[in-house]
């Protein structure tokens, strides 16, 4: 792909300070000229190399072995099963149209199509699902008798929480003679300079947050929105009726500050307090510090009050008061506790069914490695938005409708394959996702597990030999017949089909807990080229986003990159095949240049680690491992990379941060 990767070279002066040399290198415009480096080049330079000559270690290639999950269609539950479901007691697939239950004496067994395991359920013939794709009713709303009057219309809740502190005074100058909405419907005094507009962030994010009371007062009237502020201390203006309370003590106190949030009232609908609202907002001033842990903390616990809310964080910086305080973290025993910090405030917005967003101010440094750590977790957005494009960054946050809360996504393999990337190489994975909306989308990727033990096999047979050279008893000395096997099942070949199921537990926009199953069979093939060429480019375009901002996340840029360029590898070879459609071409440059440059922004941030420090953080990789161990290694690339992971959350910059984050909400990243 031409153009796909972009290098910038960056000398550095041995006296500089650390942190002014990473900056330099991140300001650097020097690129080389178009074509001069990419994927595609880089391709066929390694080929044309001599054996001889290549350096490092091998890698495992790209493949089609890829299970997408998207969820937009929880909305419309198909095929409600009226019985329990059935679970196989050794792996948790549940019996589904391919099983097969049968009548042995006086029991009915099925035998698990995912493990073997042998099952003897109680099940009549007609509670045998019918159908690839059931939902199963877990726990129902029960209706209220009382109720008397039903609401219709959207009544979910929208926290803005806003950063009042005195950096969001500074202006910007803008062309033009520039009018933004100021309170009571007037202008407000805006300084005019000639041809030329000056706006500061606060003013921007007050126009933008007004425009989108104005737009849920027209379209969702029974929508209900509050609005809390932080400088030093938390202001919860709430609805703009009475006076904001003020939060400026145990800033500190987690607990504290939650039950301050589930105290709070909840807003009437906008329809009742669009006006006064407004001009709470307008009279807002930037003063002071920024407590934007307390503030975050609070408007999650009072959003949680009505499942479904969503929290939209604006900031220009780090936080500096209060709990989850971002500055001057300079160890790692200091980064693993605010780390800890937000990925709380993220599980108790999963578990209270709250999305949050996070959007921070271009130009400005809010650590969004840990701060959107929070978004990521409740199925939020991140993002850095210029000032004057606040209201389009609202309303497309806004309008991303939460479809299903507190989801959990188990997915379930034959036995003999397993899944990669994940914290343990096993046929099953299960996934909390909490809140998911149309666009949301997960991928799995998956291998055989004897491809992946072929070492472990080898050392085990060595081992055997060993034993027996030593004089290792045999089965007749143990009185066992010759031939017998053990109580361990026996393994079979592989079949030429494999069993796939997709479990989904979520709580609907009703309340309504349920379980949605998906179990599909799919054939197997071992010719790599006829895979290859009957792939989703898309999908693997997915896929390989999403496995390479989880694993420049966890710091293991060298793995994260070498996942991408395998994969564009794997697709570059389908889409110059003579088969090869141009619609095909088109979306291969379409999702790989999104890809490559997710890439490219990990390959800058490890040439600020090699000017800043020597060498960069993947250098000691080398003397860790080999990167084709087998299953062991599979488990450690999931595993904390302790050190390496957490001084690259404290020195990535917000813009790669970004990207990541956007990179695993895959549909989005390589489409937009």
């Amino acid at each position: 792909m031409e153009g796909g990767l972009v290098v910038s070279d960056s000398d550095s002066d041995d006296d500089e300070p650390l942190g002014e040399k990473r900056k330099e290198v991140l300001r650097s415009k020097q690129r080389p000229k178009p074509g001069q480096y990419s994927w595609k080049k880089d391709l066929v330079a390694s080929a044309a190399q001599p054996a001889s000559e290549k350096k490092g270690k091998k890698t495992r290639r790209a493949d089609t072995n890829i299970v997408s999950v998207k969820f937009d269609q929880l909305v419309s539950p198909k095929h409600m099963h009226t019985g329990d479901a059935v679970c196989c007691s050794a792996c948790g697939a549940i019996l589904s149209s391919l099983s097969v239950v049968e009548i042995e004496g006086p029991d009915k067994i099925w035998e698990c199509e995912f493990c073997y395991e042998r099952n003897k359920v109680d099940i009549d013939k007609d509670e045998v699902p019918k159908v690839d794709d059931v939902t199963f009713m877990l726990e129902p709303v029960i209706a209220k008798p009382d109720k008397d009057e039903v609401v219709s219309g959207d009544e979910s809740l929208v926290v803005f929480c806003v950063d009042i502190s005195g950096s969001m005074g500074q202006t910007t100058m803008v062309p033009g003679k520039l009018s933004l909405r100021g309170r009571t419907g007037k202008q407000s005094g805006y300084d005019q300079h000639r041809d030329r507009t000056s706006v500061s962030r606060l003013q921007a994010v007050q126009a933008a947050v007004d425009h989108q009371l104005e737009e849920m007062n027209k379209h969702h009237p029974n929508r209900r929105v509050a609005l809390i502020t932080f400088s030093s201390e938390v202001y919860a203006v709430g609805d703009g009726q009475g006076t904001p309370k003020r939060i400026d003590r145990d800033l500190e106190n987690k607990q504290a500050l939650m039950e301050v949030g589930r105290s709070l009232d909840l807003p009437r609908p906008i329809k009742e307090s669009r006006k006064i609202l407004g001009e709470k907002l307008f009279d807002l001033r930037p003063t002071n510090s920024t407590a934007l842990g307390p503030a975050l903390l609070i408007s999650i616990a009072m959003a949680g009050a009505h499942v479904g809310s969503k929290v939209i964080i604006c900031t220009d910086g780090q936080a500096n008061i209060g709990i989850g305080k971002l500055q001057n973290m300079s160890s790692d025993e200091e980064t693993e506790t605010v780390q800890q910090v937000y990925e709380d405030f993220g599980n108790m917005g999963v578990e209270m069914g709250v999305m949050v967003s996070v959007i921070s101010i271009t130009g400005t440094d809010c650590r969004l490695s840990q701060l959107g750590r929070v978004a990521d977790l409740t199925g939020g957005q991140v993002n850095i938005v210029d000032p004057l494009k606040l209201t389009e960054e609202f309303s497309t946050i806004l309008a991303d409708q939460i479809i299903a809360t507190k989801v959990e996504a188990t997915c379930i393999l034959h036995k003999e394959l397993c899944f990669l990337y994940e914290e343990r190489v096993e046929s099953k994975v299960v996934k909390t996702l909490g809140n998911v909306t149309y666009d949301t989308e997960i991928t799995f990727e998956f291998a055989i597990r004897a491809a992946l033990s072929k070492k472990d096999d080898t050392q085990k047979k060595e081992e055997v030999k060993e034993t027996d050279s030593k004089g290792a008893t045999s089965s007749a000395e143990k009185g066992e017949p010759e031939g017998a096997t053990s109580s361990a099942k026996k393994e079979r070949a592989l079949p030429s089909k494999l069993p796939f199921q997709l479990q989904i537990r979520y709580t609907d926009k009703d309340g309504n807990k349920a379980m949605r199953v998906h179990t599909n069979i799919k054939p197997v093939t071992k010719d790599r080229q006829k895979a290859e060429q009957k792939m989703d480019t898309k999908m693997v375009a997915s896929n390989s986003a999403y496995v390479g901002s989880k694993l420049a996340l966890l710091g293991d840029y060298k793995q994260s990159r070498c996942r991408q360029l395998m994969a564009q590898r794997m697709v570059h070879r389908k889409v110059h095949a003579p088969s090869s459609t141009k619609e095909e071409y088109n979306l291969y440059n379409q999702a790989f240049t999104k890809v490559a440059g997710l890439e490219n922004k990990l390959l800058k941030e490890q040439q600020v680690e090699r000017v800043t420090f020597g060498r960069t953080h993947s250098d000691e990789e080398d003397d860790e491992h080999e990167e084709d161990e087998g299953l062991e290694y599979y488990e450690m690339v999931m595993a904390q990379k302790g050190a390496k992971s957490k001084a690259r959350s404290r020195e990535v910059s917000d813009d790669t941060a970004k990207i990541l984050y956007q990179a695993k909400k895959t549909a989005k990243f390589i489409t937009k």
